[in-house]
């Protein structure tokens, strides 16, 4: 992509960042750090329907000086496919604190979320909410050919290694999860 359409993009991204007005999200984007954006389309498909996928679209913002840049990936923005009997549904839309985790292979490269940045799902959790499946959502590569995840956020195998290259050395990342 060149770098003009890296401009293109990120302006469409700072548009869906600045409805979701987050000081921790543009504190990080503006402090040199990469921000991932997902934006999540109204089309839904049941598990074993188009085996879950769900055409949604990733965003990967970042700050080189003054000039905004920003790479597009095409995936889902949450579970899929599920245990193939039952729908895991979707997860609300918010503000997320991801982490890299390189735990063995190559092919193992995730990014886990440690927590919600979101106030209402994180009050949620302080009274018995989920926290468990909040920690096992992982951004990851998905299946070959489809982009179901059982876990959570996933890009075909191929466009993944394109997202983890433009992820950089940065190891925690702002994920900011939006309805189109």
């Amino acid at each position: 992509m060149s770098e003009d359409g890296e401009r293109n993009t990120f302006s469409e991204g700072e548009r869906y960042l600045n409805e979701v007005n987050d000081r921790s999200v543009f504190g990080a984007l503006h402090g040199g750090n990469k921000v991932i954006l997902g934006i999540r389309r109204a089309h839904f498909a049941r598990a074993g329907d188009e085996h879950g996928i769900y055409p949604d679209r990733f965003m990967v913002l970042w700050y080189e000086g003054s000039v905004g840049l920003a790479k597009s990936f095409a995936g889902n923005t949450d579970s899929s496919a599920g245990d193939g009997r039952r729908d895991p549904g979707r997860k609300p839309a918010g503000v997320f604190l991801y982490r890299k985790e390189v735990p063995g292979s190559r092919d193992d490269r995730v990014l886990r979320r440690v927590k919600s940045l979101d106030e209402q799902e994180s009050a949620s959790a302080a009274n018995g909410g989920d926290v468990m499946t909040a920690r096992n959502a992982l951004f990851r590569a998905g299946p070959p050919g489809r982009r179901g995840s059982a876990g959570g956020p996933a890009l075909d195998p191929d466009l993944y290694d394109r997202f983890w290259e433009t992820l950089g050395d940065q190891d925690d990342f702002i994920y900011v999860c939006v309805e189109e």
